[in-house]
């Protein structure tokens, strides 16, 4: 199995210490990948989102985001009945519920 690394693809991310007095350096040198240099970003998408101080609050708003269309989806069935809409919405909201 050959892996391919794509120098335009590939990022750095600088996790910082949530305790500042182990701060090492606020400037870090430049990483280069196949004689190109990386980008270094503030956030990771790897499914999840990820940010530099380790935080997810923007998968969490993405993922709310996610619930308010499914939301708006099953405002079409408003005509079905209370076992229909049951279903419905534990099929397409139980994602929180785990």
């Amino acid at each position: 199995m050959l892996l391919f690394l794509v120098p335009d693809k590939t990022v750095c991310v600088n996790f910082m210490p949530t305790d500042w007095m182990k701060v090492v350096a606020h400037t870090f040198p430049s990483i280069t990948l196949d004689g190109h240099p990386l980008k270094y970003v503030n956030e990771v998408h790897y499914g999840d989102i990820i940010t530099d101080k380790l935080k997810d609050d923007a998968d969490i708003a993405r993922e709310l985001c996610k619930s308010y269309t499914r939301i708006n989806i099953l405002i079409r069935f408003s005509q079905c009945s209370t076992l229909v809409k049951c279903r419905l919405f534990r099929s397409h909201l139980c994602v929180f519920m785990v």
